[in-house]
């Protein structure tokens, strides 16, 4: 888990081409933070628990950053399980590529679902959770990638910001503002790394910015990005 292994080997590439997913349908979030939760009930095991690590609010440029951050300062702790879970309205696709490769260095197994705060009745706090846009390609570079039944996965068509400023809102469904030929190309190419299929990336590209496609579990199976059991 030593962080300068991976640190400056991660996708440049991708974050120089400043790809970024529409997050307007959705309320804006709190950037991405991580922080260890009990895998177990903490009633049971005390502190002793096994833990996961929560990865909760919008990816940013400075999330891979942060994870990794986040990975040194913690990798004396024998409890850790490399197992995390995502709750996210997506971001930066550039960040959640580079994400991505980072869990796939590690070899995390990547969930979709919760971590409740303060937790009541016993259990160990964790439940369905969501995983927007970009998240998606994030979650990709999971070794294992678990998306249990009642948490979602959506995605939709990506564009480049200009100067900082989203497009402004009556133009985000006259074109793409990438050439989808790139997209597929880019993110294409990161999507056959991480084992999933590229209809996917097509399903998105074709999924207006302005709204949201769920994806089935008839999908997720189809394009192998995830089974619902750890």
């Amino acid at each position: 888990m030593r962080a300068y292994l991976v640190k400056k080997a991660i996708l440049i590439g991708f974050m120089a081409c400043g790809l970024t997913a529409v997050a307007s349908v959705h309320a804006q979030a709190q950037q991405m933070s991580f922080r260890l939760v009990p895998a177990q009930d903490p009633a049971k095991c005390g502190d002793k628990c096994l833990q996961f690590i929560a990865a909760e609010g919008e990816i940013v440029d400075d999330t891979p950053n942060k994870f990794i951050e986040f990975i040194d300062a913690n990798k004396h702790d024998q409890r850790i399980r490399t197992v995390i879970l995502f709750h996210s309205p997506g971001g930066k696709v550039g960040a959640a590529l580079q994400l991505g490769f980072v869990l796939r260095k590690l070899g995390a197994d990547t969930v979709v679902a919760r971590a409740l705060s303060a937790p009541s009745g016993g259990g160990s706090g964790i439940v369905a959770g969501r995983c927007y846009s970009s998240c998606v390609y994030a979650i990709m570079g999971g070794k294992k990638r678990v998306i249990p039944l009642d948490s979602e996965v959506g995605i939709h068509r990506s564009y480049v910001e200009e100067y900082g400023e989203p497009p402004k809102r009556e133009i985000l469904d006259a074109k793409p503002l990438v050439d989808p030929d790139l997209i597929l190309k880019l993110v294409g190419a990161y999507s056959d790394r991480m084992g999933v299929s590229r209809g996917l990336v097509e399903e998105a590209q074709r999924t207006s910015s302005r709204s949201i496609h769920i994806v089935t579990r008839a999908e997720m199976a189809r394009w192998r990005l995830a089974g619902s059991r750890l």
